[in-house]
């Protein structure tokens, strides 16, 4: 038992102490490295450590409370966390996890090289970022590249003989690149288990390319389209539709992803195939365990078009008479890693089959404020590309605007692409799909 082990076990005896039926607490240390980079020049390089603590208690009747924040005020949090619960809702079946809840497999989430990454490494991989971008063309402005790194382990025990430990590393390089000629910009995240993924992407070159190329000729395509949801544009919808698949909301009603569960109002394409792998090994959002305890559960949340999966937290989960999900994270069910099954065929493959046109969406923009969730209607703006029947190219379309309902682009899904790529937590694959329909815009 090492010393963060023994001062979770000190805390959780002192939450006994005090006569609470059942208690809870989670200790996170954090050290890091953070830089970041403006025309060649590394500002704002230095190491960091971040150390906080979570308690959760219980009173008769199974009044709960939860405090929050720095180790050196446990008492006090401790106070807190008992007032909570003293004027808390009664509930007898809340308490903390039994074991059976907190079996699981420890994914490999701790990258081993580093203890040893030199700080020479960490500068390098931000310079280059920035450099990268400058030299896809001069005139594109490459700004907020910014580096940070940590460690960080997490210590949890409960009074029902629960204890863990978890440490676990991550790696972040971002940035943003501006084309002042189209008035376009390309911001993105690398955020990784491994240094080598981060600092081995030219980030910054592959999304100024993409800038460059949405200056080329012109295209016009008005009125409904079949387009192509590339693995950005499909992560960016991922990403977004994520945490609707808690039980409460599906059971609410408060998306229309409700609406494609077994028996519901409509089904997806039987090619949807999505994974919720919260012990996938490197993934981003892999853990062993989650804030209460719980090892998380590996779901399928859309099985051959329809929506069966979700997450559910240790309240949720004992309602039901089933195990929690491993999702809970600051008082919230949030999705781990997401994973969309892909296709056989590259894009270049199945547009050369293609008869229509085809309007490849590179990304999508203004998605929080576009999307009605209820309905699944969107209406964002986009940028992208037009390929004539036979793979031609026709040329690009940098602005304009595509709207539809998400429920009738995914019962549309003609095809899913074999090319994939990984953002943060999500896997993310190309989409051929029906639905969509498309305004062309003067400017962004």
């Amino acid at each position: 038992m090492d010393d963060r082990e023994q001062l979770v076990q000190r805390w959780l005896e002192a939450a006994k102490a005090r006569g609470f039926e059942g208690a809870e607490v989670l200790h996170t240390d954090i050290e890091g490295f953070r830089a970041s980079v403006a025309r060649g020049k590394v500002g704002g390089a230095r190491n960091y450590r971040k150390e906080y603590v979570s308690v959760r208690v219980w009173l008769e009747g199974g009044r709960e409370g939860r405090a929050t924040g720095s180790v050196d005020a446990f008492e006090r949090l401790l106070d807190d966390a008992g007032r909570l619960a003293e004027g808390a809702a009664r509930w007898a079946d809340a308490g903390p996890v039994g074991r059976t809840a907190a079996e699981g497999i420890a994914p490999d989430i701790a990258d081993r090289r580093y203890p040893n990454l030199a700080r020479e490494d960490r500068l390098e991989a931000l310079v280059s970022a920035e450099k990268a971008g400058l030299e896809v063309d001069p005139d594109l402005e490459v700004s907020d590249i910014s580096y940070e790194d940590a460690r960080q382990i997490r210590t949890f025990a409960n009074s029902r003989g629960v204890s863990m430990q978890e440490p676990s590393t991550w790696y972040r390089l971002q940035g943003a690149v501006h084309d002042p000629r189209t008035g376009l910009g390309l911001r993105e995240v690398l955020h990784d288990r491994s240094f080598a993924t981060v600092a081995s992407v030219p980030f910054t070159a592959a999304l100024g390319r993409r800038l460059v190329e949405l200056r080329g000729d012109r295209a016009t395509l008005e009125g409904p389209i079949r387009a192509v949801l590339s693995p950005w544009a499909t992560a960016q919808l991922l990403r977004l539709l994520g945490p609707h698949f808690r039980w409460a909301a599906l059971e609410e009603g408060s998306s229309f992803l409700a609406k494609a569960r077994p028996g519901g109002a409509f089904k997806f394409s039987t090619l949807l195939h999505l994974v919720d792998d919260g012990l996938l090994s490197g993934g981003l959002r892999s853990r062993s365990f989650d804030d209460r305890g719980v090892s998380p559960v590996p779901l399928t949340l859309i099985r051959d078009g329809v929506v069966e999966g979700w997450f559910q937290g240790v309240d949720e989960a004992r309602v039901r008479g089933v195990r929690p999900t491993g999702h809970e994270t600051d008082g919230f069910l949030h999705p781990s890693n997401l994973v969309i099954r892909g296709g056989l065929r590259s894009v270049n493959a199945l547009l050369a089959e293609q008869d229509v046109p085809v309007l490849i969406l590179d990304h999508l923009r203004g998605l929080q404020e576009g999307l009605d969730l209820p309905t699944g209607e969107l209406d964002c703006r986009a940028s992208g590309r037009v390929v004539l029947p036979r793979n031609q190219i026709a040329g690009v379309m940098p602005f304009m605007r595509i709207s539809g309902s998400l429920a009738t682009v995914f019962s549309s899904v003609l095809d899913l692409a074999s090319d994939t790529d990984r953002f943060g937590g999500i896997d993310a694959a190309a989409l051929l799909v029906d639905g969509f329909s498309v305004e062309e815009q003067d400017r962004a």
